[in-house]
């Protein structure tokens, strides 16, 4: 995504905004959509493990919250570092060079 929008970019950073701002921009635009999935993903995996509990060995929780944050927290984290990456290196481009290029 950030590195089919180079040239939006470089018109950015060309107006005065910070690369920062630039990179922050397209995290924030990968993680909203992100944020839904976690929530609805969260409930139904509660639930899920709730009805099969039963089905599991003795001593063991089929609703482990521990392990829930734990997944919902490394979903970010990735999805986070592969949005940041390439936005960053979008935002290293010239901004001369970003408005020439078609």
């Amino acid at each position: 995504m950030a590195a089919q929008r180079t040239r939006e970019v470089g018109i950015r950073i060309a107006l005065g905004a910070s690369r920062a701002r630039g990179v922050r921009q397209f995290v924030l635009e990968a993680v909203r959509p992100l944020l839904p999935g976690l929530i609805g993903g969260s409930g139904l995996a509660l639930i899920i493990g709730r009805l099969l509990q039963s089905q599991l060995f003795a001593g063991s929780s089929g609703a482990s919250v521990a392990l829930l944050g734990l997944g919902m927290a490394v979903s970010v984290a990735v999805a986070i570092a592969a949005t940041a990456v390439p936005a960053w290196r979008a935002s290293r481009v010239d901004p001369a060079m970003a408005l020439r290029a078609q």
